[in-house]
């Protein structure tokens, strides 16, 4: 999984944000640790986008990846921002949204 998200950060010049959603992904998870050293590799690896509802995860996420940078950040991928806000996370994609906007 590293060598296939540093490859596309590589191929772009945007900031990269990398999307967890193990139920979408046959079970497939990344870990804090894949995180970090995917921050050593892209300086353009921006976030993660976590869909995992993995507290535990995030957690650890954020105290090992902002030690690396600061700046990094995750938004959580459901809509229960106030848990995840506790945790750190900047921002939100909600997927409801796109089934009913209004």
């Amino acid at each position: 999984m590293l060598e296939h998200f540093a490859l596309i950060g590589a191929a772009v010049k945007i900031p990269l944000f990398v999307h967890n959603a193990p139920d979408d992904m046959a079970g497939s998870r990344v870990t804090a640790e894949l995180m970090v050293k995917l921050i050593g590799r892209l300086e353009n690896f921006a976030g993660l986008v976590d869909q995992s509802l993995d507290w535990q995860f995030m957690i650890e996420l954020m105290t090992l990846a902002r030690k690396v940078r600061p700046e990094f950040q995750l938004l959580t991928g459901t809509e229960l921002m106030v848990s995840a806000a506790a945790i750190g996370a900047t921002g939100m994609l909600s997927p409801l949204a796109g089934i009913a906007p209004s």
